[in-house]
Formats: C-alpha cells, sequence, structure tokens
C-alpha cells in the first residue's frame, strides 16, 4: 500500500483488507510523506489487526510510482497486491485472485473489475470495466486492447514478486499498474476475474480517477493542453516500444502501425487549414481512430478540434 495524507479513508481500507476471508500475510504500507494522521491512524488499524506488518516512512515526498516500488522492494510474499489508501476490498478479493493463480500457473498477473462509488461508498451504477469500455476476452487479445488505453488499475492487480523483479525500470511515461500490465500482456501471461472485487471511491482528491475532466477557458488553451497529452502518448510508444521482445511478430507489426499513427498525430496541429482537415479525414478513414484511441480519451473529437481550430 502507497499513502499519503490519506487519513479520511486509510481506516477503512485497511479494515477491508484485515478482514479478508483468505487474510494477507504481510501489509507493507509505504508512506510517501505525509503531513496529517495517515500514519498515527495506520499504526493503531495495524497494530490490532493481529497480521504481520510494515510501515516504511519518508521525510521527503514521494511521488506514486516512487512510493509503491519502495513497498514492492520491501515485500518478500510470492504473490503482491497493490493498495490505494481510499478504497474498500471486498471481503473475498484476496481469495479469488489467487484462485485464479492456481487455475492458470503460468499467469503472471491476475486483475479484476470494480464498482465506482462515490465518497460514501454507494454505487454509482456503473463499474471500472465500464467506464474503461473494456469487455473481458482471451489473454492474448489484451495486449491489442492495451493498445487502445490502459485496463490495468492498481488496487484491481496482484502480481508475481520474482517476475517482477526480473522486469527493467518503469519508465517515466507510465505509472506502476500500466507498466507491470503492458509487461504481463506482452507474453500472454494475464489473467482476470470478471466480476467487481473492489468498491473503487471517486472523490475529489484521487491521485488517478475514473472520468475526470478539465474545463477549459479558450481554445487556445484547449488546443496546447490536447497537444501536450498527445505528444505524451507519443512519448509513451516509445517506452512500450522497449518491450516488444516480449511478444509475438504479428502484435509487432500493429504496434508499429499505431505509433505510427500517434506519432503523425503530432503533425496534425502543426499545419493548419485544408491540409490539416485532409489528414484528420486520412485518420478517419483508415479506421485508426476506432483501432488505436480509446473512447473514453475522445481522441477523435480533440482531433477535429485542433483540425478545424
Amino acid at each position: 500500500m502507497a499513502t499519503y495524507n490519506g487519513e479520511k479513508y486509510i481506516e477503512e481500507q485497511l479494515e477491508s483488507i484485515i478482514n479478508q476471508t483468505r487474510r494477507p500475510d504481510i501489509i507493507v504500507l509505504s508512506d510517501g510523506g505525509s503531513t496529517d494522521d495517515t500514519l498515527i491512524i495506520a499504526e493503531q488499524v495495524l497494530a490490532n489487526g493481529n497480521i504481520e506488518y510494515m510501515i516504511l516512512k519518508s521525510s521527503e515526498r514521494l511521488d506514486v510510482v516512487s512510493n509503491f516500488q519502495k513497498a514492492l522492494k520491501a515485500c518478500e510474499a510470492d504473490i503482491i497486491f497493490f493498495s490505494d489508501q481510499d478504497d474498500v476490498w471486498y471481503e473475498k478479493k484476496i481469495e479469488k485472485l489467487l484462485e485464479r493463480f492456481k487455475e492458470k500457473p503460468e499467469t503472471v498477473l491476475v486483475f479484476s473489475n470494480a464498482d465506482i462509488v462515490d465518497d460514501n461508498l454507494k454505487k454509482i451504477g456503473r463499474t471500472l470495466w465500464e467506464t474503461l469500455h473494456y469487455t473481458p476476452e482471451e489473454t492474448n487479445t489484451i495486449k491489442y486492447e492495451m493498445i487502445r488505453r490502459n485496463i490495468f488499475t492498481g488496487m484491481c492487480m496482484a502480481i508475481k514478486k520474482k517476475w517482477a523483479d526480473t522486469l527493467p525500470s518503469i519508465p517515466k511515461t507510465m505509472l506502476h499498474d500500466e507498466f507491470y500490465g503492458w509487461c504481463a500482456s506482452m507474453k500472454n501471461q494475464v489473467s482476470f476475474v470478471d466480476s467487481p472485487l473492489v468498491a473503487y471511491r471517486q472523490h475529489f482528491n484521487n491521485a488517478v480517477g475514473s472520468g475526470k475532466y478539465t474545463k477549459f477557458r479558450n481554445r487556445k488553451q484547449a488546443r496546447n493542453k490536447i497537444v501536450k497529452s498527445t505528444g505524451t502518448t507519443a512519448k509513451k510508444y516509445d517506452d512500450i516500444e522497449k518491450l516488444l521482445s516480449m511478444t509475438d511478430e504479428a502484435f509487432v507489426q500493429q504496434f508499429y502501425v499505431a505509433k505510427a499513427f500517434h506519432k503523425d498525430r503530432l503533425r496534425l496541429y502543426q499545419v493548419h487549414g485544408i491540409s490539416a482537415v485532409i489528414k484528420f479525414i486520412a485518420y478517419f478513414m483508415k479506421g485508426y481512430y476506432g483501432k488505436y484511441c480509446s473512447k473514453t480519451e475522445r481522441a477523435f473529437v480533440k482531433d477535429m478540434f485542433c483540425a478545424v481550430f
């Protein structure tokens, strides 16, 4: 578990982990420099939980990835579950994911769906996978889904520790959950539980949330934001390319088409008028937006906006 100023929800999160039908062997909590009572509350809950625990403190502010990596490095168990500080695990989460590992011994990562809930844990009527427009299919198709968008969320995941230790460093273009998702899906070593096992709480202070959108003051600000976001996606493809040695030739070929598209999208914002419109129409006619972009990202709408304005 990685924490930072999570005093409001940390007790509920820890209690849901402690009260699992298959209790964890140890809880490792890494704090990224909290200035509130997060650590005081966590210590009280864990001390009464009758489960071995470890609390790692930091005198400096740690980002999300560094915080999780610090916790992962301290873990020695065979299977590692990632946890945020503000969600609630359903009581059979650990049990269900471990069952999947046993059923599929070659699997190195298992993930599940989650219910989207509000600040008070009330379900809002959709699941995480519905938000991502993801329908679970065979594991060898997951890497193709990843071309469009990340479908892995840390609090829904569990990974094998020995496998994780063999991987390269996490690039700055990705969070830990997406990186592990890419590495596992490249070799088709992913499995899933097709049911919600977590209440994924959405509130104002989420580090990463479902359906966060920015309101813009003017067209120039919107265009600049879109250009920056598109550039970040293009850079991420450079890092994903470094993982291609793990996968098959058919996917490699598909990946390079997707990468070229995302790189070329940047040129859409560098040309003007009819040239931009023609380039945008060409992308659309080739079906690239459906194949290589997520519905959540709204890439089609963004590119149309930038081509016209």
